[in-house]
């Protein structure tokens, strides 16, 4: 695991505390005081997050990649195995009882995490009412997924919109505005030179000097943007 210098690691927590989906609201305090407390880690495929059975000591918020998850019984035995990505969260279940995290975390390909002891968290969430809040509702969402079983349909992760004329191009910003009001930020590549920058929305022009951008930069793009959010892509109907 690598870290970075206390600066640069207090500097580059912000600004992905500020993109994931649960932190929607936070103060600008908050988001400075779990910068300051907590550690900004890159981890390498294998490197191990959690052992099962180790005393839990910091929540672990996932920032980019994939980590496994594997709860285990008390004979050892595999009950449950997920992947932990983007916007997800290990340990926040555990805080009250750390003797009961009985999983095993590996990171399975390179990842960034947000680790914050458990101690600090306590802290913080006393200090700000906020972010009490919305851990509650991150916890909340956990539940409906693992517990309770989330039982909506999926969705597709990436949206084609294609515009037979100029009139109907008002409807993508239309469309992302309310998304972002339901789920996490979507973000956009198109073809519109005039499209309007929408706050905390990522967008793409796809046409550089007249010409369409190389299909690797094109895939590069997406696949940067497959954990952020739903994807929109905007295009007129006349492209070949």
């Amino acid at each position: 695991m690598d870290k970075l210098n206390d600066q640069a690691r207090r500097d580059r927590m912000k600004i992905e505390l500020k993109r994931l989906p649960w932190s929607k609201g936070l103060s600008e305090a908050a988001i400075g005081d779990i910068a300051e407390a907590g550690e900004y880690v890159l981890l390498q495929d294998g490197d191990v997050v959690h052992h099962a059975n180790e005393k839990l000591t910091a929540v672990v918020f996932i920032v980019r990649g994939r980590l496994q998850a594997t709860a285990l019984d008390l004979f050892g035995k595999t009950v449950l195995q997920r992947y932990l990505v983007r916007g997800a969260v290990f340990g926040l279940f555990s805080v009250a009882n750390p003797e009961q995290a009985n999983t095993d975390v590996v990171a399975v390909e390179p990842s960034t995490v947000i680790r914050l002891g458990i101690d600090h968290l306590l802290e913080l969430i006393t200090k700000h009412s906020d972010l009490q809040m919305n851990l509650y509702r991150l916890a909340g969402n956990l539940v409906r997924q693992i517990v309770m079983v989330d039982r909506k349909k999926s969705q597709p992760s990436a949206v084609g919109v294609v515009h037979q004329s100029a009139a109907s191009r008002a409807l993508t910003p239309q469309l992302v505005r309310r998304l972002m009001q339901i789920e996490d930020t979507p973000c956009v590549a198109s073809d519109d030179p005039n499209w309007q920058p929408i706050e905390s929305v990522p967008f793409r022009l796809l046409f550089e000097n007249g010409q369409l951008i190389p299909e690797e930069q094109r895939r590069a793009q997406l696949k940067e943007w497959t954990e952020l959010g739903r994807i929109f892509i905007d295009l007129n109907a006349d492209h070949d």
